[in-house]
């Protein structure tokens, strides 16, 4: 499969499965008593949808929240965002 053709397929199907999540959350918060049953569904569409994000190549719906996340941890540690991508832990999303 073509990595162009993957990316396309990753990106749609993490957005198709972001909204139902979303939308899931609104209902857990309207009806707090139905939670227990609501939140192992948001979770999986959340869950599902990041793992497809992967799966595509990085891009979707929670290609800003990482950006913005990666920005505000390389303002900290001073280095610039791009030239220690690959060997930082938070940058690779290792647990070290």
């Amino acid at each position: 499969m073509s990595t162009l053709l993957r990316a396309w397929i990753g990106w749609t199907l993490s957005w198709v499965l972001f909204w139902p999540g979303h939308c899931t959350s609104y209902l857990m918060w309207w009806f707090d008593f139905a939670a227990p049953v609501l939140y192992p569904i948001y979770n999986w569409f959340m869950i599902t949808s990041g793992n497809v994000q992967d799966w595509g190549g990085g891009f979707g719906a929670w290609q800003d929240v990482i950006d913005v996340d990666l920005e505000e941890h390389c303002a900290t540690c001073g280095e610039e965002v791009n030239a220690h991508k690959m060997d930082c832990p938070i940058a690779t999303g290792s647990k070290e």
